[in-house]
């Protein structure tokens, strides 16, 4: 095994001691961390210095310096504590102000590279998925590409060549499976754990408020004096308003001032009569004179079970509300998708292996008999620990997991989402300021001086006196 680690190109192997490298999950930032023990006049690491880490001649890290902390345990000894970052931290040294109309999410990414972080490659970007519009208001080219991901249900990250990879969810296989005969991990490390405490089988859901299918009515009784009546509905639309049967006009609140015989506020859910159209008291026998008809506005409620998870477990209710599901297929669809994700217990798995391969976001089937799992789950993070080198394996991949099927809520409502997150922001103005420094020199010599007498008086550019009278200067009279 060989590994080797250069700081700005310098190999400082030798230096190292204590190196873990943590892949996170896709667009988080991987990092390495390791201790170099400084003695006098010996290497000095430095801040934002590239960092390489190659084993086996297979680059395994690629980033920079972004924290030290030093220490001192012996004397003259000095310890650096040397955090390290992946190349995804230099994406965000600009922020971008940019609007996209007509555009794959591939040619936003490649065109936002180029101008923003050209000295990165965009060769893994695959997303021939059209955006609407889509803008981007003084954000890092790591949230534009989070923006982007989160609205095309694909992944993103930067490896250690300073590539851009972008790509659909669920893409990205693992190199290999787990079994209880495979040999390619370590069979006493791996633990699957089960949870329940998230056990939802029946869901209740709330969308968008949409118009009911029929009117409702609010009557109330006048007394000549009154001017405002509730509706006690949010209506859809201008209610009708009668006054003894005759129809009343009606205008907005705040928006309509005059000519109106009254005026309705929708947030407010009531209707102001103009001073001059009062209602009067009901004659009798009638008790009321006054009426309000509209369609409200009701909420899309669906309610969504799985029977049997309910046979199972039992009834576990949840309530979701989402005022951006608008239809009620929509609704049953949300509703689906929290089903399919807590209608049954939650599994993560871990294990380690001294198998070099894997990576966050990758999909790694787990089928164990001793463990009675037949599964997919979603790689999370890998920690890498190296062992020393001449040592015939090369370290240890610590690997924890997710079950995929936990992953489908969360593409369920980027799917559900993707029409309001593609217009989000276009309503907003874009602007970006440019400071401009201009400067300019001049001078002026006087090679042979006339002096004259006082007094002095006002002359034109020709030298004819045109005031007789002397001159005031900074509000001093000149005179003989």
């Amino acid at each position: 095994m060989s590994l080797i680690v250069t700081h700005n190109g310098t190999d400082i192997t030798d230096e190292v001691s204590g190196l873990e490298i943590n892949d996170e999950r896709n667009s988080n930032r991987n990092t390495a961390r390791f201790i170099i023990e400084k003695q006098p006049g010996g290497f000095t690491p430095v801040l934002n210095a590239e960092i390489i880490i190659t084993l086996n001649s297979e680059r395994i890290f690629g980033g920079s310096i972004l924290s030290l902390e030093t220490s001192v345990e012996a004397v003259p000894t000095v310890n650096y504590e040397v955090e390290c970052v992946d190349f995804s931290y230099q994406l965000d040294r600009k922020l971008v102000t940019e609007r996209y109309t007509g555009f794959t999410a591939e040619d936003i990414i490649i065109d936002l590279v180029s101008a923003y972080a050209p000295t990165y490659t965009t060769t893994g970007v695959n997303a021939a998925v059209e955006i609407s519009s889509i803008a981007f208001n003084r954000l890092t080219l790591s949230e534009c590409l989070d923006k982007l991901a989160k609205i095309t249900n694909h992944l993103w990250y930067v490896d250690y060549f300073k590539n851009v990879y972008f790509f659909s969810r669920n893409g990205d296989p693992a190199p290999f499976g787990i079994t209880d005969t495979s040999n390619n991990y370590i069979i006493s490390s791996l633990r699957i754990k089960s949870d329940l405490s998230q056990l939802r089988n029946k869901v209740l859901v709330q969308g968008a408020e949409q118009p009911a299918d029929s009117t409702r009515t609010t009557l109330h009784a006048g007394d000549g004096e009154k001017t405002e009546f509730p509706t006690n509905f949010k209506f859809d639309e201008l209610p009708d308003v009668l006054v003894d049967g005759v129809s009343q006009t009606v205008g907005v609140e705040y928006l309509d001032t005059t000519g109106f015989d009254c005026y309705w506020s929708r947030q407010e859910k009531y209707v102001r009569f103009d001073i001059t159209a009062i209602p009067p008291e009901p004659t009798a026998p009638d008790t009321t004179n006054i009426s309000i008809t509209g369609y409200p506005l009701v909420p899309v409620i669906t309610e969504v079970p799985d029977n049997e998870s309910i046979s199972e477990f039992g009834e576990f209710e949840h309530f979701v509300k989402e005022s951006t599901l608008t239809t009620q297929d929509e609704t049953i669809s949300r509703g689906i998708a929290e089903l399919d994700a807590y209608a049954a217990e939650l599994t993560e798995a871990s294990f380690d292996t001294y198998t070099a391969g894997l990576r966050t976001g990758q999909l790694i089937s787990i089928d164990s008999d001793m463990h009675g799992v037949d599964a997919d789950y979603v790689i999370q993070s890998v920690k890498f620990r190296p062992f020393p080198n001449g040592s015939s394996i090369a370290g240890v991949w610590s690997v924890k997991l997710a079950s995929a099927a936990s992953l489908t809520l969360v593409e369920a409502l980027r799917s559900l989402l993707k029409k309001e997150e593609l217009s989000s922001d276009e309503m907003e103005v874009l602007l970006a300021f440019y400071r401009f420094s201009d400067r300019g020199v001049g001078t002026d010599d006087l090679d042979d001086a006339t002096y004259t007498e006082r007094p002095y008086y006002l002359a034109d550019a020709a030298g004819v006196v045109t005031a007789g009278e002397p001159f005031i200067c900074n509000y001093a009279v000149l005179e003989a």
